[in-house]
């Protein structure tokens, strides 16, 4: 490892290992991976996560370990890339490797995707040259005659699993929560259901916290939502994409809330307080404990401190 990411990942365990003293003063100067919650007394086995993956752009943002790095890796990160890959290729900002067959043959070819066309372009040296050359012959003398009584067929082959996909998101937006708030945000028994539905991607466990909306924004981050009500939570917003986490004070029935929120989908306004996507790990709520009163209503705050 370069002397510059040796140094980051020391004093990240440092910064962790000090925020987990100040979550929890019992526990043993460790730094706990977020994802599995075992501590680690050294950095040996820790390594810097990207978030999201370096394959879709992502930096190094907090330390998790090992097994937890290289499983999520294998099993999420690459339908990440995955589902990323199909979009641009959707948005025409991409070609493609295909099989075109057409006219009796099958040859090798890229094609882009456009507003109302396809552009195909030929790769003979990846074909058979006598179906490349027979192919466009044809091809050529059907444009030529104004022929439209002809299809061709278009296949590609991309490893994508939708669920794997949202998971592994999912799991980005947590460790942006993590790398923000710290350990008084994850080491609390609401997140176990979430870490569950991470290391399970496949079963149907917390799938109420994935939402999707049609409204376009270009604003991520975090977010204290107080309204609507149904959602009130610590919201993380990746493009398009929404991940509901349990707040501090109507955690108990967070899960049912989520299931019977039906309606977000088209259009969605809330209230509350929004974060900036965290670069570095910050853990605010267990170097300023004080600022988990925000994740409470101001007229809620407000009551309680004349009820003090």
């Amino acid at each position: 490892m370069p002397r510059n990411k040796d140094k980051t990942r020391l004093e990240w365990f440092a910064f962790g290992v000090d925020a987990l003293q100040r979550a929890r003063p019992t526990a043993p100067r460790v730094y706990g991976c977020p994802l599995c919650i075992k501590g680690f007394s050294t950095t040996k086995a820790l390594t810097l996560e990207d978030v999201p993956p370096k394959s879709v752009g992502g930096r190094p943002l907090v330390l998790t370990c090992k097994t937890c790095n290289n499983t999520c890796g294998h099993v999420l990160d690459s339908h990440i890339r995955a589902g990323r890959d199909l979009q641009e290729i959707a948005e025409g900002k991409r070609d493609v490797a295909v099989r075109l067959s057409q006219f009796g043959h099958t040859i090798s070819a890229r094609a882009t995707l456009g507003p109302g066309n396809v552009l195909i372009t030929g790769v003979p040296e990846k074909s058979d040259p006598k179906a490349h050359k027979a192919l466009f012959e044809k091809l050529d003398a059907a444009v030529t005659t104004g022929s439209r009584g002809w299809n061709m067929k278009l296949g590609f082959s991309i490893r994508h699993n939708q669920r794997r996909e949202a998971v592994g998101w999912l799991r980005v937006a947590y460790l942006y929560a993590f790398a923000a708030l710290g350990y008084n945000f994850v080491l609390r028994p609401q997140l176990d259901r979430i870490r569950e539905q991470i290391r399970k991607p496949d079963e149907s466990i917390a799938r109420e916290v994935m939402k999707h909306t049609d409204a376009t924004s270009d604003v991520e981050g975090i977010s204290f939502v107080y309204e609507p009500a149904e959602l009130r939570s610590i919201l993380v917003r990746l493009g398009r994409n929404l991940f509901f986490f349990p707040e501090f004070n109507q955690a108990a029935d967070f899960y049912e809330r989520l299931e019977r929120a039906k309606g977000v989908g088209q259009r969605l306004t809330i209230s509350g307080i929004h974060l900036d996507l965290p670069r570095r790990p910050v853990f605010a709520f267990d170097y300023d404990p004080s600022l988990m009163m925000f994740t409470v209503p101001p007229a809620e705050r407000e009551r309680r401190g004349h009820d003090a």
